[in-house]
């Protein structure tokens, strides 16, 4: 009698009135847009389903090199967590960073409930309706690199000769060639060469100057670091100083392009080896005989036959 256990009866699914989610009026409030700096940007969500919107979702603003969508760079996520009603619409604004290197035109797409990961690809349920939540500015904004900084480094003064071993002053102007101020905290770098190439793997960094404040636009300052020679140097040796270094993290000070003129060279400096060659002599004995468990008093003279 098993094969009575079964009673089917049919039913009527229909789907109950679900959302819609579309985005419109998109706008970049920031004007003008600088690359390496935050904009606004402004738009509008409408719910023209027949179901209430009501929960947690996130927005994705992206930027477009053209007018269509797809392979568009993404610029940040955006949860919101509110109530639309069939019919309604809520306007919506975020921040974005430019990144530094972006220039040109381009145009903001907004994406609505967007997916937490691979596999959850939206967190508001509109069955359908899920093909039309990306728009694309009809406008699009020119991003313009902004005014910047161009630390350099000039007037390096070095001595004609010293010898290895010894402090000696280095002195520069470093100079603010750019359009606008640099303020911050970076390093001035000095190094020794053994020719007139700056190479950091090669080269011996000797010294170095911090710098905390503002040095502004077509601004110049004149700074001197005393520096040792290494005792091993001889010959023929030329100075690098380098700004906008790091102490302990990247540079801080954005030049973008002008950061490749950061370093300038001087020299030669003429360097003698100095060095201490120490010699024992005119060793002698209180006595020139002697038993084992004596106490014996030895003299005996050091001379330094060295340069040093």
């Amino acid at each position: 009698n098993d094969a009575n256990n079964v009673l089917a009866h049919p039913i009527t699914v229909t789907l109950p009135p679900l959302p819609n989610l579309v985005v419109s009026n998109i706008e970049v409030v920031t004007s003008p847009a600088q690359s390496g700096n935050p904009v606004t940007v402004r738009w509008t969500i409408s719910n023209t389903g027949d179901g209430v919107v009501a929960g947690t979702w996130s927005d994705e603003i992206l930027l477009s090199t053209d007018d269509s969508l797809g392979g568009d760079q993404s610029s940040g996520r955006f949860a919101f967590t509110d109530t639309t009603a069939p019919g309604s619409s809520i306007t919506r604004q975020a921040n974005i960073n430019l990144p530094i290197d972006l220039l040109g035109s381009r145009r903001v797409v907004v994406k609505t409930d967007v997916g937490t990961s691979s596999t959850i690809l939206s967190q508001i349920y509109e069955h359908a309706n899920e093909n039309d939540n990306a728009a694309i500015d009809d406008v699009a904004v020119n991003i313009q690199l902004p005014p910047l900084p161009d630390l350099v480094i000039e007037n390096i003064l070095v001595p004609a000769t010293a010898d290895s071993g010894a402090t000696v002053p280095i002195t520069y102007t470093l100079k603010n060639n750019g359009a606008a101020a640099a303020t911050g905290t970076w390093r001035d770098r000095i190094y020794i060469s053994a020719d007139d190439m700056f190479q950091t793997f090669l080269d011996s960094e000797i010294g170095f100057l911090d710098f905390t404040g503002t040095l502004g636009a077509g601004q110049s300052i004149t700074r001197t670091a005393n520096v040792e020679i290494p005792i091993s140097h001889s010959g023929a040796r030329w100075f690098v100083v380098t700004t906008d270094m790091p102490i302990g993290s990247p540079d801080l000070i954005e030049e973008y392009l002008n950061d490749g003129n950061n370093s300038a060279i001087a020299g030669p400096t003429q360097v003698t080896l100095r060095y201490a060659d120490l010699i024992v002599e005119a060793v002698s004995t209180a006595t020139t005989t002697a038993q084992s468990g004596d106490t014996l008093t030895v003299s005996w003279r050091v001379r330094n036959q060295g340069t040093a």
